[in-house]
């Protein structure tokens, strides 16, 4: 039978936690899988070599210094980090693309938030999301060599901004309106 008149069913939504410190994604306290824990689940990792622990701090200072950037929290003029090239390089790329958030206002809509999928059940951290010459767009930084599961890995990242901001995840098709970027 189905629900009777006058009566309302609620159905809560999956509570999301991330951790930092162990870089787990959690739904409703269980324990969900990364975007990078399935890429290397599905043998996609064609990249094993450039995840060193050097290589992961120097990605995580681009990521922290950008994101800082993104955030008017950081004078480029006075930057002294081994990472200045790479952030003076992604300020110029900002500077050039013009982001834009969903209701026109410049910059991007998410910088570094971390989500989770509730119905694919999937956790992962979005670089940036936003508009981006007149498409969304998903914006995953890179500091490395350029390697095939990055495709992947920025589809799922499409995925997961489809749930959070009801948006829809298809491929990009430079003469197409309306797709990801």
């Amino acid at each position: 039978r189905g629900p009777q008149w006058g009566v309302t069913r609620v159905i809560a939504a999956p509570v999301f936690r991330f951790e930092e410190a162990e870089h787990a994604y959690y739904l409703n306290d269980e324990r969900i899988h990364s975007i990078t824990q399935l890429i290397k689940l599905g043998g996609l990792d064609d990249a094993e070599d450039f995840y060193t622990d050097a290589g992961r701090r120097r990605g995580q200072d681009v990521h922290a210094l950008t994101m800082a950037y993104d955030l008017g929290a950081l004078d480029l003029a006075s930057l002294q980090s081994p990472e200045r090239a790479a952030v003076l390089g992604y300020a110029a790329a900002v500077n050039a693309l013009k982001p834009l958030t969903f209701h026109g206002e410049r910059g991007w809509e998410c910088v570094e938030v971390a989500d989770a999928h509730p119905v694919f059940r999937f956790g992962g951290r979005l670089d940036r999301v936003g508009v981006v010459l007149r498409r969304k767009t998903i914006a995953e930084l890179k500091r490395g060599a350029k390697a095939k599961h990055h495709a992947i890995q920025t589809a799922l990242q499409s995925i997961l901004a489809e749930a959070r901001w009801s948006l829809p995840a298809l491929p990009c098709h430079p003469r197409r309106h309306r797709c990801w970027s």
